[in-house]
């Protein structure tokens, strides 16, 4: 998990939303793995989702000073939906032209 904690700390957040996602460091990346872990999820795709919702929600974020367990779950649970219509929509596409 160096590689997320690394993608994290690369990442262009102002410097106040840049302390918060350093003190949510282990939250986040404790769900990312545990998410990668139980449904063989790209890794980089998951924190990417992640990190998108907290730039999204920046303001509630700053406001409260720190991210919430809802903005980690919904981001990954968005991530894992778009993740399945795509195989869906591969799978479609495979079968298309066969008889």
């Amino acid at each position: 998990m160096k590689l997320t904690r690394g993608s994290i700390r690369k990442l262009k957040f102002d410097d106040e939303l840049r302390y918060i996602v350093e003190d949510s460091e282990d939250d986040i990346v404790e769900r990312v793995a545990q998410h990668v872990i139980n449904h063989k999820s790209p890794p980089q795709q998951v924190l990417s989702a992640v990190m998108e919702e907290i730039r999204i929600n920046r303001d509630p974020i700053v406001k409260e000073g720190k991210i919430s367990d809802e903005i980690i779950e919904r981001s990954i649970l968005n991530q894992s939906t778009s993740l399945s219509d795509v195989n869906v929509s591969h799978g479609v596409n495979a079968g298309m032209g066969r008889n």
